[in-house]
């Protein structure tokens, strides 16, 4: 069966209000055992982390199948899986794959250069063996996920304290976006990031789980604006 005809599951944008608003990329799946068949899916990939919608059936092992821009595909192996509940149903539920690289796919590249210019986003792929991607500030996309981390601090579960920095670091990024330059949004978002992320991490187990729950899901969004801002 070739991968045009393979069954499409629902993606992370399909199943979800809240990761509905990134752009995510289609991938194959392959199951490590034969009783599955694969399948394309829409997921959300940041480095070597893909986010899943919450009902793929995605399990360690299986084969991620990505688009090669010099064509083929790159493989990667899913090492950890797991299933995060959004507990306030805002719409945060979801799978995250930790991916590992097979390595069978080289990432350098030759001596040709590409551009392909498409609105506001530029894939360039240069002659200084590495894929670089830069695309321009997407300011209306950024704010209004922004508007929606912020609409969905879980006020009552956090202290003051951590409100105050988290809105402060919001407050932050939206003047970077206002001044228009990549470099202080990117510092802006990784801020934001750190203050999340530090929040989720200070949370002991089996306390407050829909906090730690809201952070990894703000973590992954985050880091998904962060790679979309040009250098």
């Amino acid at each position: 069966m070739s991968d045009a005809n393979l069954r499409r599951e629902d993606g992370i944008r399909q199943t979800s209000r809240f990761f509905g608003h990134f752009h995510g990329e289609d991938v194959v799946v392959r199951p490590a055992t034969a009783d599955r068949e694969p399948f394309t899916i829409e997921v959300l990939l940041s480095g070597n982390e893909a986010t899943f919608s919450p009902q793929a059936p995605v399990y360690e092992g299986d084969i991620v199948e990505r688009a090669d821009p010099r064509g083929g595909v790159i493989e990667y192996v899913v090492d950890k899986y797991e299933i995060s509940k959004d507990p306030f149903n805002n719409g945060n539920s979801h799978g995250k794959g930790s991916l590992r690289e097979r390595g069978h796919a080289a990432r350098a590249f030759g001596a040709t250069s590409i551009v392909i210019h498409g609105g506001a986003n530029q894939v360039s792929i240069g002659n200084s063996n590495a894929l670089t991607q830069t695309v321009g500030i997407p300011a209306a996309e950024l704010v209004e996920i922004l508007s929606q981390i912020r609409a969905s601090i879980p006020r009552g579960e956090l202290s003051e304290d951590a409100v105050r920095e988290v809105t402060e670091a919001m407050d932050a990024a939206d003047e970077a976006i206002r001044e228009g330059k990549p470099s202080a949004v990117r510092r802006a978002l990784h801020g934001l990031k750190g203050v999340i992320d530090e929040i989720g991490q200070g949370v002991e187990e089996g306390t407050k789980a829909g906090v730690k729950t809201w952070a990894a899901a703000m973590v992954a969004a985050l880091l998904a604006q962060i790679a979309n801002v040009g250098h």
